[in-house]
């Protein structure tokens, strides 16, 4: 280890970031499905995204829309654009995997929603749990489906670097 370094839980980081809990830097949250059996919830104007679109890039769009009433009859909630997404199940190699939001949308129970603090970089987080992939996955709570869940998710280490490195770094990685 070099002078001016840790060794912290993630590996050996500068002095001068921190380890936090990304519930300590965003609100995590989840969604929902309107049920399927009430036609008047789906087919409206709102994008309802799911864990097939999560894939560490920008969601632009939607494969499936909800209705208002399908929205206030549900669990799901309306994301604002730059929300991050992370996939907490689904097949194969899905769930870890991260986005963010390019629009706004809501999101089935599949998918933890990531609302971070003004004072962290979205950019520099997104990043970083997409460089955590595997990290993420092994996280996953056991039995018969491997699965994260919204205490597993704000309970997952990230290295904060001030925030204008945190800026730096995403836009070179950018």
């Amino acid at each position: 280890m070099r002078a001016g370094d840790k060794q912290t839980e993630v590996g050996v980081i500068p002095i001068d970031w921190q380890v936090k809990r990304i519930g300590e830097l965003a609100l995590v949250g989840s969604g929902g499905t309107p049920s399927r059996k009430n036609p008047a919830y789906w087919g409206g104007s709102i994008p309802w995204v799911t864990t097939s679109q999560i894939d560490f890039g920008s969601i632009e769009s939607a494969d499936q829309f909800i209705s208002e009433l399908g929205l206030e009859n549900s669990a799901a909630k309306l994301l604002p654009k730059g929300t991050l997404l992370l996939a907490l199940y689904g097949q194969g190699k899905t769930r870890g995997k991260v986005a963010v939001l390019g629009i706004e949308a809501a999101t089935n129970q599949a998918c933890a929603s990531i609302s971070l603090s003004s004072n962290v970089s979205r950019d520099y987080v997104l990043h970083f749990l997409v460089s955590r992939y595997e990290a993420l996955r092994n996280a996953s709570n056991s039995g018969s489906q491997e699965n994260l869940n919204a205490q597993i998710v704000k309970d997952f280490p990230v290295v904060c670097p001030p925030p204008f490195e945190q800026r730096a770094i995403a836009a070179a990685l950018s």
